[in-house]
């Protein structure tokens, strides 16, 4: 028996190779990801740069890799189908950074 945040799915794959008659679930976690950049240090030290970089993250392709195409996109709240409260992916594409157009995504300099 494993619990949730011992087995990544690196890990979960090779058990499943390793035992193919073990029983592997995956599940839901509120966890979140994100990147982390020291905000005290050039370039990270300029908000312009923060917000470019939030704004043209390819939200998908991270996730995807990180969870092995396992996880979904959520807003502050755990996403659906798991997530109750989560925003609904229609809701969720019109915030910024989230449309996945990142000519949408783009800002005028001074706006």
């Amino acid at each position: 028996m494993m619990f949730p945040y011992t087995v990544t799915f690196p890990m979960l794959k090779d058990i499943k190779a390793q035992a193919p008659q073990a029983v592997c679930q995956d599940g839901a976690t509120s966890e979140s990801v994100g990147i982390l950049l020291n905000w005290t240090k050039p370039p990270f030290d300029n908000a312009d740069v923060r917000n470019a970089i939030a704004l043209t993250l390819d939200r998908k392709t991270f996730i995807d890799i990180l969870g092995q195409g396992q996880g979904n996109i959520g807003g502050a709240l755990l996403p659906g189908p798991d997530g109750a409260w989560g925003l609904p992916e229609e809701r969720l594409k019109t915030l910024p950074g989230y449309s996945g157009d990142l000519k949408q995504n783009a800002r005028k300099p001074g706006s």
